[in-house]
């Protein structure tokens, strides 16, 4: 049995929110789901138009599918390409969503609820330039994102993130997403009862991704990763950070399609900072 705690809210989300995000900062909780964020025929319906246009907003090719705009994770020195990307997918996915529906929008509110009086922010690069909020990422048939840690990616003094650990602590970092389409079968987010320092302290000092994978599947053998179920229209925040995670083999002939990205905290604690 998964000890993994996640709890879930119905829209409105007013009682027992005000630090939900301090609650899991101080592994309280492992995640959250908020149930009905967008209704789930306005999401599925804009997931259903970038489907069949799938050119309206930039995008580029990855080992699962495509991603639309590009996430910090790997793109190394490229950061001119990266905050260009940022600013022209900022503008389409305000074109893909209507105004009521706003998914920026929506989050920003929801994260000032949640975030006990913390204030609320995407981070500016060194030269004022915004990070992009968010992401959408398309994982085809027969695609999976494969066991990981957002922590292999944060604390690994890559260059792409040495500007945001100037204004960011390195140790916490949060994923959020929201599917707007889903397959017929898999294509899970997957839960590992298995945490970062666990698996970091018995690497033996080694810091590459494969090592600690192996280590992965050892403990697999033991313990199977436990399924969280999100519909189309829900919103997960959970400590990517800290959970070794994955997401199941999309199986069908649906694709999976979510909106989503990181959440981390000021060194001063004052601000949440979200991006992709």
């Amino acid at each position: 049995m998964s000890s993994r705690q996640i709890l879930e809210f119905d829209f409105p989300y007013y009682k027992n929110t005000k630090d939900l995000i301090g609650r899991l900062r101080r592994q309280e909780i492992d995640g959250v789901i908020f149930r009905g964020f967008m209704p789930a025929e306005i999401a599925f319906s804009r997931a259903r138009y970038l489907l069949a246009n799938p050119d309206i907003m930039r995008n580029s090719y990855c080992p699962y599918g495509r991603m639309y705009a590009r996430t910090l994770v790997g793109v190394g020195h490229q950061l001119d390409r990266y905050f260009d990307d940022a600013q022209v997918f900022k503008e389409e996915c305000e074109r893909l969503f209507d105004p009521e529906y706003n998914f920026q929008s929506h989050l920003e509110n929801l994260l000032l609820k949640i975030s006990g009086d913390r204030q609320v922010k995407v981070p500016q690069g060194p030269l004022g330039q915004f990070y992009s909020p968010v992401t959408i990422r398309y994982v085809q048939p027969g695609g999976a994102i494969a066991p990981h840690c957002e922590s292999l990616y944060f604390e690994a003094k890559k260059p792409e993130f040495k500007h945001l650990h100037q204004l960011a602590e390195e140790t916490t970092q949060f994923s959020f997403f929201m599917p707007m389409a889903l397959p017929e079968a898999g294509g899970n987010l997957m839960l590992y009862d298995l945490d970062w320092e666990e698996s970091n302290h018995n690497s033996n000092g080694q810091s590459s991704q494969a090592n600690f994978r192996t280590f992965l599947a050892s403990r697999e053998l033991q313990t199977a990763p436990n399924q969280v179920n999100v519909a189309i229209g829900d919103l997960i925040i959970f400590d990517a950070g800290r959970i070794w995670h994955c997401v199941s083999e999309v199986r069908g002939t649906n694709p999976r399609l979510t909106i989503g990205g990181f959440i981390c905290f000021s060194q001063d604690d004052r601000t949440v900072y979200y991006f992709s």
